[in-house]
């Protein structure tokens, strides 16, 4: 053989022999591929891997374990907290409880069983699981102050909160509860306070910075504490939620609309989400929309008092108001004492000419809110409509009593002067009426010249 020749062989040799060899390291790591992922980690390494928030490789192995230890309590108490991690507290509290079942009985899974409960807006069910010694940990107070907080038992959840934190005064835990206690009751000081004792700026601390500044209509602040937050937890959609409320609060609807339209694109059940399309569908006077939003969060939260009211508000904006007072009804069945509600009701009712229902609706409230201005107009209007014109009579002379000087006395007493067919005094009256309109409207006008 020629050179030449020869020295083609050869290369031709060399470059079989090279692909030789990267086929066979690739078949050889093939077959090992298929032996690790079948290898079942330690529970250690799963509970590592859900401490390290890589939950999708958590749940392959402890399901891989459990395929072959259906009984493995610890197993299944993992499997639970996956999906606790996952947000999924319905297949967390079935797996938890399971973990139970089989024996396992370590603090850590009366924790987590309570924290699927709560995130299920199971709050009564919190408070009345049975922990035995685990009962009275830091953990369990925090756990069980949130419960109260959602029940809406402020008392009872600060109680809970603060004795969590006199147990340990440097915990964190509690702090978040104590913070959202002072925002809920207007008491920003103390919430800017608490807010110095975090130790870590984390999503939940801008969260509760980006509220505070909200209420503080600090809209700027506001908006780069809720950025903060989609940019440290971007799965947790309360930072866009948050941004959304800022837009809303500036009065920018249909940006508030956009957002919140991509936010449901990729979390289409996300309650929050609904609900702020609901209340920017009102504020861009798109009533139809709003009804059909909060339809969809009162399906699956029937009781929800706020999605009720803003129900009712779409009816209102759509003139049904049978259908508006029906939804406010359901509101007092479930809220009693809330006048403003009730005042709604009682004005519904007027409207759609069913003055005896506005009466009845009216009569509780105005034995404890004797002079309250609007109750007694409507009552007044209520009784001229039935006829009875000595009752009204009786609510004008508590009104004047109440504000003498209020220009609407002189319109309420001409008409009760006509119902008791005294036209003379009609006539005065009306003209009394009139002239203190003029009066109110020349200084308006006065005012806006001043301007």
């Amino acid at each position: 053989m020629d050179l030449p020749r020869f020295k083609q062989v050869r290369a031709r040799l060399w470059q079989l022999s090279v692909i030789v060899v990267v086929v066979c390291a690739l078949g050889l790591a093939g077959c090992r591929e298929e032996p690790l992922k079948e290898q079942l980690l330690t529970l250690d390494q799963v509970a590592q891997l859900l401490a390290e928030g890589r939950t999708e490789s958590a749940s392959d192995a402890v399901k891989s374990i459990l395929r072959e230890q259906p009984s493995n309590a610890r197993a299944r108490l993992l499997l639970g907290q996956v999906y606790l991690a996952e947000g999924d507290g319905t297949a967390a509290e079935f797996h938890l409880r399971r973990s139970k079942e089989q024996g396992f009985t370590a603090p850590e899974l009366f924790i987590s069983l309570l924290r699927a409960l709560l995130i299920q807006g199971k709050y009564s069910a919190v408070l009345q699981e049975s922990g035995e010694d685990f009962r009275f940990s830091n953990e369990v107070y925090t756990l069980h102050g949130w419960a109260h907080y959602w029940l809406k038992d402020a008392e009872s959840a600060r109680n809970s909160f603060q004795t969590a934190l006199v147990n340990q005064p440097d915990a964190q835990e509690p702090l978040p509860g104590l913070v959202a206690l002072a925002l809920d009751s207007g008491r920003l000081s103390e919430a800017e306070t608490l807010l110095r004792r975090f130790k870590l700026a984390d999503a939940e601390f801008w969260l509760l910075s980006g509220r505070l500044a909200l209420l503080q209509h600090r809209l700027d602040a506001a908006e780069a504490a809720y950025q903060r937050v989609t940019h440290l937890r971007r799965e947790d959609v309360r930072g866009a939620l948050g941004l959304i409320k800022v837009a809303l609060v500036s009065g920018r609807a249909d940006s508030a609309l956009q957002n919140i339209n991509l936010l449901l694109a990729d979390n289409p059940n996300n309650l929050g989400a609904l609900y702020l399309r609901a209340l920017a569908a009102l504020q861009a006077n798109t009533p139809a929309l709003a009804e059909a939003s909060i339809l969809e969060v009162l399906d699956r939260s029937p009781e929800h008092v706020a999605s009720l009211k803003i129900l009712g508000a779409a009816h209102l904006a759509q003139g049904s108001l049978e259908q508006a007072a029906e939804v406010f009804t359901r509101c007092l069945n479930i809220v009693p004492g809330d006048l403003a509600v009730r005042k709604i009701v009682a004005l519904a009712r007027l409207w759609s000419a069913s003055p005896y229902r506005t009466l009845d609706l009216i009569g509780p409230a105005l034995a404890e809110q004797k002079v309250d201005r609007q109750l007694l107009s409507m009552a007044f209007i209520a009784q001229m409509i039935t006829g009875d014109a000595r009752g009204a009579v009786e609510r004008l002379h508590i009104l004047e009593a109440a504000s003498p000087d209020e220009p609407e006395n002189s319109s309420l007493k001409a008409l009760s002067a006509y119902a008791l067919s005294e036209s003379a005094e009609v006539e005065r009256m009306l003209m009394e009426a009139l002239e203190v309109q003029r009066a109110n409207q020349l200084e308006r006008e006065r005012v806006l010249q001043r301007v």
